[in-house]
């Protein structure tokens, strides 16, 4: 697997428009383990697969906007998928604090997080550091090998 960064800018049911970190700009398939399972909307930063025949997202990191720090905690909040129009357009929940990012983030400011932690605070709509989505790397490399 040849990992690269990127935000998805467009997305649709069998792919979306990724913008590399880089600032190149690529059409990319959704890998199988995420084709119909795992949502990725503009914003999000993605790993691409750039090995596989037509670039593929692999993995997903999510954008949400912080309402509170409470701890080691931040308090987000972002949009979700609605399943019927009684569903909230709108999501608030409680992730965990990378110790990267405790004592940096406030009110208001936008972050990535994965499923189990907020791993780097947003500048503009990037990542203000690669690095903890870096050494996830290995982890996605595993992750497909099983």
């Amino acid at each position: 697997m040849e990992l690269e960064l990127g935000i998805a800018r467009a997305c649709g049911p069998d792919g979306c428009h990724v913008q590399a970190l880089d600032g190149a700009s690529m059409m990319c398939a959704y890998a199988p383990p995420v084709y119909n399972r795992i949502k990725v909307r503009p914003g999000d930063l993605v790993a691409v697969d750039r090995s596989a025949p037509v670039p593929a997202v692999v993995w997903r990191w999510r954008r949400a906007q912080v309402i509170a720090v409470e701890g080691e905690a931040a308090l987000l909040t972002r949009r979700v998928t609605r399943r019927t129009s009684d569903d909230p357009v709108m999501a608030t929940f409680s992730v965990p604090l990378a110790p990267v990012v405790r004592g940096v983030l406030q009110e208001g400011d936008f972050v990535f997080y994965g499923d189990d932690q907020v791993l780097a605070q947003a500048a503009g709509d990037l990542p203000a550091t690669d690095a903890p989505f870096r050494d996830a790397f290995a982890r996605i490399r595993a992750a497909y090998a099983a």
